[in-house]
């Protein structure tokens, strides 16, 4: 799925934000800078990647790769990296997406996963969670 406009604005701002830090550190030329890009895309990715084709994972390996550079005059960043934590804040918004009554979804992650607290499960089981609750919502929508 192609990036939102606002995803697609918070690459860019960012990006507009490391480029400056490159110039004024006096490290590149303003189109140096503009090389680098494509360099961290390399670095992030394995390839360099036009930001037209980055996937939400892609996104988030770039701009880890961003504040990587930004700690340079911002400091270091606090919190886990963006590739680690973003994937499970969307599971989290799809979860509660469905709209599934909460006492629900807690009794579900409980008989699975034996726990309520199913905002803090790993990838993999609010993968699953997200496809176990979405089946049933749509089973649900069929019956009424």
């Amino acid at each position: 799925m192609p990036l939102s406009p606002a995803q697609k604005s918070l690459y860019w701002r960012t990006w507009s934000k490391v480029r400056k830090t490159y110039i004024e550190l006096g490290e590149f030329s303003p189109s140096e800078a503009d090389q680098q890009r494509h360099e961290l895309h390399r670095s992030a990715l394995g390839q360099d990647k036009s930001s037209t084709a980055f996937t939400n994972r892609d996104l988030d390996a770039i701009l880890d790769q961003f504040q990587a550079v930004l700690v340079l005059t911002d400091g270091p960043q606090t919190g886990a990296p963006r590739a680690l934590s973003q994937p499970l804040n969307r599971l989290i918004y799809a979860i509660q997406a469905l709209a599934l009554p909460p006492a629900y979804v807690a009794a579900i992650a409980r008989d699975e996963f034996h726990t309520d607290a199913w905002e803090a499960l790993d990838e993999a089981a609010l993968t699953r969670l997200r496809f176990t609750l979405t089946t049933r919502a749509r089973r649900r929508a069929r019956t009424t």
